[in-house]
């Protein structure tokens, strides 16, 4: 108490609007306890100051990381060289989550009130039939109800997983230029699917669902996420590929599935085994350091098969070492990446609206910070296709990486203001992702004619029934 009754009475060492935010994080015990979370005090460290402003000049409050308010300071008084500081942006997004958190349990109470579960229905079926138009406030909603669907949404997204990988194949090797009306259907549901399977991904970070997920790993003697997060990062889209390095890093011990792959020889857990260190080192501090040292730290490996010289055409180890050297990069310098990648989205997001002839009226949204940033996780464009490219796309993804660490599980879905201006597609998304995949695994092609007929000899009788000698006719 006589650490409160000091921080009470340094009040007045701050301006009006600051003894208000002072007060507030005071008084909401909740708001703390997240802010306390998100700054992840360092072992031993016993104290956070809080910036109310600059994150140098301050003014600051200073807080035991039990929650105990110890004091203010104004603004240019000096902070203890050993204080972790908080910067004053970290505080805002702590109190617009606290405040959405709140809003989603009042909704919550009344969509149960009202039979929220036939509400969560409707979602959960919009989920599916709307692809990358599924928006950031459905999302919200359905999130309000989670507790009620998470464990069934667990084992959908299980069974959606099982049945991507066993028809992508199939589906990849249709003629996308002349699909027959059931082959459309199959292109047009195998898309639904693979958006819906996108979209669990990411929700089913929440608890519920991870708790069934844990049963489904003990009962199978395998990670069952990581299963996931393998089938839809091969598939090649950026929407999927981004969200799964997302809930990845979302994991409780994320390091101990990543590190898995270490002796893999396939170049897509490769890439999501590098990308994936890249995004835990970023998200966790308690990780960062382990997460690092294991980047491009890969078993040997054979020489690249067909279809890793199709992506690339020196070695696999010697790739490994330029990824690893770029997910450094953005992790010594999120803010420079995170503002290109913000930049890429607002063209990606521009280019969209052209390319659908969006109404004078669609063209005249501004293209926000949380536009941009959803732009790329909700992108169904592929990142397989010729090395030029690919390599190309995979530089656009090492900048998404600081975004995608900081971001929470909505923010990888596009807001309803822009997406409502996207018609909906479903055979042309699902072929912006599938056409590159069989490009590269050579799929749909017509296998090698090869003659199995013995060669003939000159003094052979020629094979047209002539009758003469071949070397006399056909030859």
């Amino acid at each position: 108490m006589a650490h409160d009754e000091h921080f009470l009475r340094r009040l007045d060492r701050v301006s009006d609007h600051h003894v208000e935010l002072s007060l507030t994080l005071y008084r909401d015990q909740e708001l703390l306890r997240d802010v306390l979370a998100r700054a992840e005090l360092p072992e031993g460290a016993q104290r956070l100051a809080i910036s109310l402003e600059d994150p140098l000049e301050g003014p600051f409050v200073i807080v035991t990381r039990e929650g105990r308010f110890v004091t203010c300071l104004a603004k240019g008084m000096m902070v203890s060289a050993d204080l972790l500081v908080m910067p004053r942006k970290l505080l805002d997004a702590a109190i617009a989550k606290v405040e959405r958190m709140r809003e989603r349990v009042a909704l919550a109470d009344t969509l149960r009130s009202q039979g929220g579960e036939g509400i969560a229905g409707r979602l959960y079926r919009r989920m599916f039939d709307e692809g990358l138009r599924f928006c950031r406030e459905d999302a919200e909603t359905l999130l309000q109800v989670w507790p009620l669907i998470g464990r069934g949404a667990a084992f959908e997204c299980d069974r959606l997983c099982t049945s991507l990988r066993a028809s992508r194949d199939r589906v990849a090797a249709l003629r996308f230029n002349k699909l027959k009306p059931h082959e459309a259907d199959s292109v047009a549901m195998f898309g639904c699917a693979a958006w819906a399977a996108a979209h669990l991904v990411v929700l089913t970070s929440e608890p519920e669902s991870s708790k069934a997920l844990d049963e489904l790993d003990a009962a199978r003697g395998v990670d069952v996420r990581l299963g996931h997060a393998r089938t839809l990062f091969e598939l090649g889209s950026h929407a999927h590929a981004l969200r799964v390095l997302w809930s990845t890093a979302s994991r409780q011990k994320p390091l101990a599935s990543i590190k898995g792959l270490r002796g893999t020889n396939e170049i897509e857990s490769l890439i999501l085994r590098e990308f994936g260190l890249g995004v835990i080192a970023m998200r966790s501090s308690m990780y960062r350091a382990e997460a690092i040292n294991e980047l491009g730290r890969l078993s040997p490996m054979p020489p690249p098969d067909a279809l890793k010289e199709v992506l690339f055409e020196h070695r696999v180890g010697r790739f490994a070492g330029h990824l690893s050297e770029g997910v450094r990069e953005a992790v010594d310098d999120e803010k420079a990446h995170t503002d290109f990648y913000l930049r890429l989205g607002r063209d990606l997001a521009g280019h969209w609206l052209e390319h659908w002839k969006a109404s004078a009226e669609a063209k005249a949204i501004l293209v926000t910070d949380a536009i941009a940033g959803a732009a790329m996780p909700c992108f169904p464009g592929s990142w397989f296709g010729e090395k030029q490219r690919q390599q190309r796309n995979l530089q656009n993804f090492v900048t998404g990486l600081p975004w995608l660490a900081h971001a929470g599980p909505t923010e990888l879905f596009l807001p309803r203001e822009f997406v409502k201006h996207i018609p909906i597609t479903q055979i042309a998304d699902a072929t912006m992702m599938m056409v590159p995949y069989a490009e590269t695994l050579k799929l749909g092609l017509p296998a090698p004619v090869t003659n199995t007929a013995p060669a003939l000899g000159r003094n052979d009788l020629c094979k047209c029934g002539s009758g003469k000698k071949f070397k006399r006719c056909c030859a």
